[in-house]
């Protein structure tokens, strides 16, 4: 594993606990999509299935329609970050199914790329909710004022 594809996961579970546990619903909601996605990916490819690239590669389309979905529905400028960063990732994996000469390694360092994308931008949104004061739901932060 590459340090690069190892930042990639450490990036990953940073931005998906923090997103769960410490955002408001819509980056709750995206963080459980994204998760979803990684641990279907991760299960699909270490079982070494016949279709496993077709079958990661429907997953990842339900990701990217879902936070597409969020990103037209929300105003949250991260989700169009990440909504593109999702995209280019799918079209990187369109362009390697027509034209199979290109190497694997190529495609994955594209992706690796993208997809360290899309995780800066879930921990980054987290982190400007953070920042602008506003609590997740159901937390006790800011404290409520007794009068």
């Amino acid at each position: 594993m590459t340090p690069w594809v190892l930042a990639t996961h450490v990036l990953a579970w940073t931005a998906f606990v923090v997103a769960i546990a410490a955002g408001g619903r819509t980056e709750r909601l995206a963080g459980l999509i994204l998760l979803a996605d990684y641990l279907a990916s991760a299960l699909i490819f270490s079982q070494a299935l016949p279709a496993g690239r077709v079958i990661a590669a429907s997953t990842e389309a339900i990701a990217i329609v879902a936070i597409l979905w969020q990103a037209f529905q929300r105003d949250r400028w991260w989700l169009i970050v990440a909504a593109a960063s999702l995209v280019l990732s799918g079209l990187t994996g369109l362009i390697a199914v027509l034209s199979p000469d290109i190497d694997r390694y190529e495609l994955l360092s594209a992706q690796v790329g993208q997809w360290m994308i899309v995780y800066l931008a879930l921990a980054a949104g987290t982190g400007e909710r953070w920042l602008a004061g506003e609590a997740a739901p159901g937390s006790r932060w800011p404290p409520r004022k007794r009068s």
